[in-house]
């Protein structure tokens, strides 16, 4: 795929805008990846922790957790709650991939696998946390990177 950039300045656009405008011959894969990599860009989520609430950009997420019914998100200084359902956080970007009931990784932030005789899959996370990939999920995670294999 070919990318021919054209910048323009607007000064009538407000501070914290930027405009984009696509074109493309025909929608296919790699176009709709691109526009949702464009819409995800600045993305966050509301995190709370004892009384702060912050709000979370998406790039610094490490994964999300389920524990006693609520949700959480862990970062590389700390861990917040989290309002959104582990379906909904699943959906929010392409680097999301859920490895568990209860588990969802940042794609961004693994270090590397550690995968047994047996089957079972380690994901080594940029922070040293070591998070196990359920039974249930392995065909899942290992079909996601064959599928981000191939675009590259």
């Amino acid at each position: 795929m070919d990318f021919h950039i054209n910048e323009i300045i607007k000064p009538n656009l407000s501070n914290n805008t930027i405009e984009i405008n696509l074109q493309f011959n025909r929608k296919n894969k790699e176009v709709k990846k691109f526009i949702e990599y464009i819409k995800s860009y600045n993305a966050s989520i509301i995190g709370q922790k004892d009384f702060l609430i912050k709000i979370i950009p998406y790039n610094e997420i490490i994964f999300f957790f389920s524990k006693e019914k609520f949700n959480y998100c862990q970062t590389s200084d700390n861990i917040y709650k989290v309002k959104n359902k582990l379906y909904e956080i699943e959906k929010m970007s392409l680097d999301f991939m859920r490895i568990s009931k209860n588990c969802i990784v940042n794609i961004e932030h693994i270090k590397d696998f550690d995968m047994s005789k047996t089957g079972k899959i380690n994901i080594n996370m940029d922070n040293d946390v070591s998070l196990a990939v359920s039974r249930r999920r392995i065909r899942d995670v290992l079909d996601f990177f064959d599928e981000r294999i191939n675009q590259v």
